[in-house]
């Protein structure tokens, strides 16, 4: 058993079990072979401004709990079942492992300085993680929960991929504009490749043979050839891209535009030609939820190394920070909002817009709350 260390604060009139039962309602579909999902109704996000995650559910549109973890908490992943999930500290230099039957943080998980991103191994037993303030990645192993090794990569590092069935980490580090490619196996940076200013997050599709990293600084999303190790594409977007994510199929990536109040989609068609992919970007600006976003085609340039400029936010403006993608719904935090939003794909339409706890920064889905599984086998 684990000694816990939080108390939960639920935020409605049900007991702690009733968000256990609809934590598990769904479980049972997850354990379908070869399968996918669909349609989630739980996600769960970081308020790195008070310290705790929200357990959201994206059916009923409400807040369904919060727990207490330890100081900023910034990026969130659950594991296969969603049993645990896993929120870097970045105040504290710890994982948080969350319990989620018991609703409770479980225990805590020493790395690096300042962790920021992670990425979960497939057979999700470990953690890759982020070390902003060591210039560092720490590889955790979930079952001995403690950390089995650091890798040196470069300055100030935010984003996690893996690729390689696990073996390659691909990190971008905010400090320096680049992109490190990490044999885990060698426990060593094998490669460094220039991508642009201040890049954040990194999403990986092995199946396209692709990974992205949404650079800041630049109003760009860059995509990276997997097997060359080089820069394939620079695909505009809007203002100050932060947080990607890509669709099971690889086909798309969600792009949250913090400072431009709006959302981008790369569909990617033809990764090994220049027109094969498209960008539209959905201009969020004074969008309530139920409104539709004509979405429009990128026509801007990047900055060729213009560091975006920083502005003070605004009463009413959007700032998109990190984001989830289930087939043709896309979840973001709001951090100047403090919510979390929907965006339905299929009809443009901002859906919801649901108060969580103060500045939501990772974002995922948990798996207990799958709505609809589709399977190979079937």
């Amino acid at each position: 058993m684990y000694n816990y260390i939080r108390k939960p604060r639920l935020h409605d009139s049900k007991s702690a079990i009733g968000v256990v039962a609809a934590l598990l309602l769904f479980a049972p579909a997850v354990l379908a072979g070869n399968s996918r999902t669909d349609v989630a109704d739980l996600a769960i996000d970081t308020n790195w401004a008070d310290n705790t995650v929200s357990i959201v559910n994206l059916n009923s549109g409400g807040e369904k709990s919060r727990i207490e973890v330890g100081a900023k908490p910034y990026d969130i992943k659950s594991d296969k079942l969603g049993r645990f999930v896993y929120a870097s500290l970045s105040g504290a230099d710890k994982i948080s492992v969350i319990d989620m039957q018991a609703n409770l943080e479980a225990y805590r998980i020493q790395v690096g300085e300042s962790p920021r991103d992670m990425a979960m191994t497939k057979d999700f037993s470990r953690l890759v993680v982020a070390n902003s303030g060591s210039n560092s990645i720490s590889v955790v192993d979930l079952a001995s929960r403690r950390e089995l090794f650091k890798v040196p990569v470069g300055l100030v590092p935010y984003g996690v991929g893996l690729a390689d069935d696990d073996r390659t980490a691909i990190i971008s580090n905010w400090g320096e504009g680049t992109i490190s490619f990490v044999d885990l196996v060698e426990q060593k940076e094998v490669k460094r490749v220039p991508v642009g200013h201040l890049p954040y997050t990194v999403a990986v599709s092995e199946k396209q043979g692709l990974a992205f990293t949404a650079a800041f600084g630049d109003d760009k999303v860059v995509a990276l050839d997997l097997k060359t190790r080089t820069v394939s594409q620079e695909l505009p977007v809007g203002k100050s891209p932060w947080g990607i994510a890509l669709n099971h199929e690889g086909t798309k990536l969600a792009v949250a535009n913090f400072y431009s109040s709006s959302i981008s989609i790369i569909t990617v068609t033809n990764p090994s030609a220049r027109d094969g992919y498209s960008v539209r970007t959905y201009e969020l600006r004074g969008k309530r939820p139920g409104d539709r976003v004509e979405p429009q085609a990128s026509a801007k340039k990047p900055t060729d190394g213009a560091i975006a400029a920083v502005e003070e936010p605004q009463d009413g403006i959007m700032r998109a920070k990190h984001v989830a993608l289930a087939s043709d719904m896309m979840v973001f935090t709001d951090l100047a909002g403090n919510t979390v939003n929907t965006f339905d794909l299929n009809t443009n339409t901002l859906t919801q817009s649901i108060r969580v706890g103060h500045a939501p920064y990772g974002i995922d889905f948990l798996p207990q709350g799958i709505k609809k599984v589709t399977s190979n086998e079937q």
